[in-house]
């Protein structure tokens, strides 16, 4: 699926996946910050969203799921996406997430490799 469908207010919606910075849920409200808004909406987290979900994704916590692809830098206590978006993270789940993003490159390396593609791989500051 290309985008997550939504409800708000009685109006249909639907935010493409691949313009998603991060998602975050405090309690019955899922925000989604894409590169140009954010939309809200009620629902839960894990049957709306986890599940259209791909191998971009990570969910840090709970309620923090970011998107490998548009991040820019890992910051010493979170994460700056290219549109200049930062959100903070938890230094414990920062450093998972880094390790996971290590992981998330080298996969996407392997099949760009494997598939004789010729692309830059962006590794952002503050990952080594």
């Amino acid at each position: 699926m290309l985008f997550i469908p939504f409800t708000f207010r009685g109006s249909p919606g639907k935010v493409f996946i691949k313009d998603i910075n991060y998602i975050t849920n405090e309690g019955r409200k899922i925000c989604i910050d894409t590169v140009n808004d954010t939309v809200c909406f009620y629902g839960c987290i894990d049957s709306a969203v986890t599940p259209v979900l791909d191998e971009r994704f990570h969910k840090c916590h709970g309620r923090l799921i970011i998107n490998f692809t548009l991040v820019d830098e890992f910051e010493t206590d979170g994460v700056r996406f290219y549109n200049g978006k930062r959100i903070k993270i938890g230094i414990n789940n920062l450093r998972r997430a880094r390790a996971q993003y290590r992981k998330y490159i080298e996969r996407t390396a392997l099949k760009m490799i494997g598939e004789r593609k010729n692309k830059y791989i962006h590794m952002p500051n503050g990952v080594k």
